[in-house]
């Protein structure tokens, strides 16, 4: 599995390699984790110093170290965006899409979505249909975000043909989309 999925990893020396599952240890991962390989390769590809930086700017969104971590071992991947497109997603899911930062650090798979293309219009569409009457507050962000896109065009855009507006919002997003 090593050789197929991370091949990266044989290549370190044993030392390194040594420090390296220590580390991830060290952050509470076993080795009997299903996200350990993916961890120790995303950790094998980031700096201390850069896994450090981006502790703390999610700190500067109220995330204890604890929250960071924990997010970190669900979506190890995140750290490897840069700062800058991790600045604009938490400030457009804080301030425009009102979700709380302790809620994006239980859902961090969130910020592994395209701002662009999936989170702004998205949550496009469905504040959209909220301001028009449409019921559908019981649905949480994270679960209309997760659906696949035919799911979503599906259940939010072609269900809604009397907002035309809305369905060409929706595709003048960057992603090429085909509703109706």
């Amino acid at each position: 599995m090593i050789l197929r999925q991370y091949p990266l990893l044989i290549t370190r020396n044993a030392e390194t390699l040594k420090a390296l599952i220590s580390r991830v240890e060290g952050l509470g991962v076993p080795r009997t984790s299903g996200m350990f390989l993916l961890i120790l390769s995303v950790l094998q590809s980031i700096s201390e110093k850069n896994f450090k930086a981006h502790l703390e700017f999610f700190k500067g969104f109220g995330w204890s170290e604890d929250d960071f971590l924990a997010a970190f071992r669900k979506a190890p991947t995140f750290v490897r965006f840069s700062l800058k497109t991790l600045q604009r997603k938490m400030e457009f899911l804080v301030n425009e899409a009102r979700c709380a930062p302790s809620y994006l650090a239980l859902r961090p798979v969130i910020l592994l979505m395209s701002l662009e293309k999936r989170l702004m219009p998205r949550h496009r569409i469905v504040t959209g249909l909220k301001s028009r009457g449409v019921c559908i507050s019981n649905l949480s962000m994270s679960t209309y975000m997760k659906y696949p896109e035919k799911k979503f065009v599906e259940k939010f855009v072609n269900c809604y043909k009397e907002y035309p507006e809305l369905i060409e919002l929706y595709n003048v997003a960057p992603k090429h989309r085909t509703a109706l």
